[in-house]
């Protein structure tokens, strides 16, 4: 069965969308939607009728209309099967015949993208449609070309694309809640074997509430912003066509961000009015909870448990709009990957099983749009989507580059960050104080292994962790240390008289307690002061190895410790305050701190 595939088409009254269906292996079946009217999903549910008869559909109808909208027919589905033709150009031009002709023209842009025609096709239909309505628009599908289409329920095809996805039990009757373009349908289908998907009987329920509705309430929004506007100007009647249109753009912007702009350009009348999100929301409430009340409706006209809803149609992307049908039961709400498109996705999956029952079962859902076409049909992306694919891939390049070369950088201060405040304190430690340094050289001997903060920032430091920068302090630092006088064996030094040895341009590192010969894999909790640093000179208890000076300590077998200040003389703060200021670290799951990594010149008060 290669190259066949099975189209289906969704004629609403406001766009028309296309979905095609195609054979994979063995049982399973790939779906993708198909743009129509170059880049758009979809495309309006609109037809011109030119000067000599002839009929232009979709975007090419929309640009037609803009100068002469007296020729431009909007698609009525409420009208199919009453007798009340259009009048355009005095010619009539029945409800039906619309529909037909724009299905024609969907099928007509999917067979030349596809190269050939389909196997299978299937328009779907309101579910209200009796069999007066689906017999005149079988008629106008046989007079538009379409003699092989089969007529679905929307609903049905709802259904049938969601069980794709999230797939239903026999037996389970599922609720499907359709907010379209200029109207709400809320009824129940059950899955039944083999036959899939049926309506309920006497659960649909429709209420005259659809994006055409919202449209207009951000139009009068944007009219009473600027009363200057003239809204009974013949003379412009493009400007107000740009109008609608950036009134339904900032409908659906809203649906993503917090705020749009709709500009407004008129007789009268040139600005911006802002719309926020919280603005549109309040504005649509109340059509909303007719919403939610035909559901509620439809569901208790069922008279069946219904455990799941299905959301479909443009609207339904609104996030109010789930909102409130959240809110209004406890049933699980499940909206459509794909809204505008999803009964067209179901049309499709129903034709493929026309063609074979096992042709349907379990479909590979596909992406939408250029891409999934061009894998699936080997036709040659447009040059746009061509640059759009080589753009995307270079900047996960990028971004991979960056991320690997950070995780490269050794990370000599993970885990420690000093504590913020006008005075030098403590520093505290968090998380492992090892993890910044596994993997990295062990510094030779005598090597400064950390930059201490500079004399100038607190004289009242001991005079062994000062850095001397000038050969004056230097000289002045050996004077007090050789005019001190060495402690006895059951003295406790002090901070004041620590001896020292001979004075070095570099900062003499302190030597914690002996530590094991490897950090633990899973270190304990780190305490506001570290464990592995020697006590501070205020507490009772002395370490029981008191920290040697003179000479500077060996190379050390395990991963050195990093040195730290000794606390000042003052009262340390009862509750240290650990702020992890830092980012993970990619490449040794530690945290760093903030800056760059790899600066041979800290600042002062900063642990390098």
């Amino acid at each position: 069965m290669t190259g066949r595939y099975a189209l289906g088409i969704d004629v609403g009254s406001t766009s028309v969308s296309a979905a095609i269906a195609r054979p994979g292996e063995g049982d399973r079946a790939t779906l993708s939607t198909v743009p129509l009217g170059g880049t758009a999903e979809a495309m309006p549910s609109l037809v011109y009728v030119d000067d000599a008869g002839d009929l232009l559909t979709g975007e090419d109808a929309a640009r037609a209309g803009a100068d002469r909208p007296e020729r431009l027919v909007r698609l009525r589905l409420d009208a199919v099967g009453a007798g009340i033709p259009h009048l355009v150009g005095g010619r009539a031009l029945p409800p039906e015949r619309v529909l037909a002709h724009l299905a024609a023209a969907a099928a007509a842009s999917v067979r030349e993208q596809r190269g050939a025609a389909p196997d299978a096709l299937v328009v779907t239909h309101p579910a209200a449609w009796g069999p007066h309505r689906v017999g005149r628009v079988r008629s106008a599908l046989d007079s538009a070309g379409l003699p092989d289409a089969t007529l679905l329920p929307e609903p049905v095809a709802a259904a049938t694309e969601h069980d794709a996805e999230s797939p239903v039990r026999a037996g389970q009757a599922v609720a499907v809640y359709d907010l379209g373009g200029s109207a709400t349908r809320c009824s129940v289908v059950r899955r039944s074997e083999p036959t899939g998907f049926a309506l309920v009987p006497g659960s649909l329920v429709e209420v005259e509430v659809g994006g055409v509705d919202f449209d207009d309430a951000v139009l009068r929004h944007v009219l009473t912003a600027s009363p200057g506007a003239a809204p009974e100007t013949p003379e412009a009647p493009a400007a107000w066509g740009d109008l609608r249109r950036g009134c339904v753009g900032a409908k659906e912007e809203l649906s993503l961000d917090a705020q749009a702009t709709i500009p407004l350009r008129l007789p009268g009348a040139d600005a911006s009015v802002r719309l926020t999100r919280a603005e549109f929301e309040h504005m649509v409430e109340p059509a909303l909870d007719r919403t939610v009340a035909a559901l509620d409706a439809a569901i208790d006209a069922s008279g069946l448990p219904v455990e799941r809803v299905v959301m479909v149609g443009g609207s339904s992307r609104l996030p109010r709009a789930m909102q409130r049908l959240s809110e209004s039961h406890d049933r699980h709400v499940a909206p459509g990957a794909h809204p505008t498109s999803a009964i067209a996705r179901g049309a499709a999956l129903h034709a493929l099983a026309s063609l074979g029952a096992s042709a349907a079962a379990g479909p590979v859902v596909e992406a939408s749009g250029f891409v999934a076409e061009a894998a699936a049909t080997g036709r040659r992306l447009p040059g746009w989507a061509r640059w759009a694919a080589i753009a995307s891939a270079s900047a996960a390049v990028l971004i991979g580059l960056v991320l690997v070369a950070n995780g490269l950088a050794p990370r000599t201060t993970a885990g420690i960050t000093p504590k913020a405040g006008p005075y030098r304190q403590p520093v505290a430690a968090f998380g492992s104080v090892w993890s910044g340094l596994d993997g990295l050289p062990v510094p030779p001997t005598g090597a400064p292994a950390a930059i201490l903060p500079t004399a100038t920032e607190d004289a009242s430091e001991p005079a062994s962790l000062r850095r001397a920068d000038t050969a004056e302090e230097r000289a002045s630092e050996d004077a007090e240390a050789t005019a001190s006088p060495e402690p006895s064996g059951s003295e406790t030094p002090t901070p004041t008289a620590a001896p020292t040895s001979a004075p070095s341009s570099h900062p003499v590192p302190v030597q914690p307690p002996a530590a094991p010969s490897a950090p633990p894999s899973n270190p304990a909790p780190v305490p506001s002061t570290p464990p592995s640093l020697p006590a501070p000179p205020s507490q009772s208890a002395p370490p029981s190895t008191p920290p040697s000076v003179d000479p500077p300590p060996p190379a050390p077998t395990s991963p050195p410790q990093i040195p730290v200040e000794d606390p000042p003389t003052q009262e340390p703060d009862p509750t240290p305050t650990t702020v992890p200021t830092g980012t993970p670290d990619p490449g040794t799951g530690g945290t760093a701190s903030p800056g760059p990594s790899q600066d041979p010149t800290p600042t002062p008060g900063q642990v390098a």
